[in-house]
């Protein structure tokens, strides 16, 4: 019923007239009674876009806004993202996105990398979970006085608004369903946003993402002191699947746990199969392109209405370059005024080589302090 219901909005947007606009959110609001879900479709999508905010400190987190950056000061990356996401308008849930972007590093320029980014996601039907029944009945309830006073809203400002001219009419009729679709959606966000009428959410998503390098890098490189200097070039070309969950829980806090598995086109100066000479800047050994494959578990968690949290990460590469590494971080989110994320710090300490896979003198040592910065920017795109 839900699904014919939701078929029916493009017909009746046609007639564009306010008494259609008060017919197609009654209609959405029916759905919403018969589902499980608490609030509507599109409302539960901007819902949760605040809780999905909570945590990007990768290029491979999920954020529903349209424009993402992310700088990692460690490695001294930077990566801008962009959603090609097209809303609908309808009270659709978001299912799939293609995201778009580009990937530099600023810090050392001797080694430059640039490449675009690509991605598409995947997302599952979120589930939810009740402490009482009662909580999906006050909702229903709620949402019905929203719907009331939106239907007054509209007839007002249908009544007040005062033309002959057809054309004007009719795109006065359209601008006013583009806004109550979003106001109905956005006030029942709100409303469950104070009230928190549920006791668990749980939602997944899948990313396959690549990173597609535009220049070379650049290696000069002997296989001995006294052999002469060659330049050598790498392509870093990376592919990652990765899998996520998340639990939004009200008397336990955010939860996430990612698994990534990822195959890189490493090479020796970059997986420290190399010596360095006095300068830093030429290299001693035996310079070769390889395939290096990656496994990551990342775990962060965000008490009950805390906007500071923990993260463990622990990465494992496997072949020519074989170490693990991990971090333990502390994610702080940044709030607006409208109390939307506004900006993510996550502060860390790294930890590489734990099983001491690197001769000695190689490798970036055994520690180091790092931060990640993300920003998502612009509308929110569903």
């Amino acid at each position: 019923m839900k699904v014919a219901l939701l078929l029916l909005l493009p017909t009746l947007a046609a007639a564009q007239s306010p008494d259609s606009l008060i017919q197609q959110l009654e209609a959405i609001h029916a759905a919403t009674i018969k589902s499980p879900l608490p609030i509507s479709e599109r409302a539960m999508n901007i819902y949760l876009s605040n809780k999905l905010g909570y945590y990007l400190s990768d290029p491979n987190d999920l954020t529903l806004y349209k424009n993402s950056v992310l700088l990692d000061a460690a490695t001294g990356q930077v990566a801008v993202n962009h959603s090609l996401y097209q809303p609908k308008g309808l009270d659709q849930r978001t299912k799939t996105f293609t995201s778009i972007g580009v990937k530099t590093n600023v810090r050392d320029v001797r080694y430059t990398r640039f490449g675009f980014l690509a991605k598409q996601t995947w997302i599952t039907k979120e589930h939810i979970r009740y402490a009482d029944p009662a909580e999906k009945t006050t909702m229903d309830a709620l949402t019905t006085g929203i719907l009331q006073t939106l239907t007054k809203e509209i007839r007002t400002r249908a009544a007040d608004f005062k033309t002959t001219d057809s054309t004007v009419r009719q795109q006065f009729n359209t601008d006013l369903r583009d806004e109550y679709y979003y106001t109905f959606a956005l006030r029942q966000s709100e409303m469950l946003a104070r009230r928190l009428d549920y006791s668990l959410i749980t939602l997944d998503w899948t990313s396959l993402s690549c990173y597609i390098p535009l220049i070379t890098e650049n290696t000069r490189v002997a296989p001995a002191p006294a052999s002469a200097f060659t330049t050598r070039h790498g392509y870093p070309l990376q592919l990652e699947l990765s899998h996520t969950r998340l639990w939004e829980s009200v008397p336990a806090g955010r939860f996430y746990l990612t698994i990534t598995a990822g195959l890189l086109l490493n090479n020796s100066r970059d997986g420290y199969q190399l010596d360095t000479t006095a300068s830093k800047e030429y290299y001693l050994g035996d310079y070769s392109n390889f395939l290096t494959s990656t496994v990551t578990a990342r775990f962060a968690w965000f008490p009950p209405t805390s906007h500071v949290g923990f993260s463990l990460h622990a990465e494992q590469s496997f072949g020519p370059y074989h170490a693990l590494n991990g971090y333990l971080g502390v994610p702080i989110v940044l709030i607006d005024k409208k109390a939307e994320p506004a900006c993510n710090f996550e502060f860390e300490v790294r930890f590489f080589d734990l099983a001491n896979t690197l001769p000695p003198g190689r490798g970036p040592g055994k520690t180091a302090i790092g931060l990640t910065v993300g920003i998502p920017f612009s509308k929110i795109a569903f």
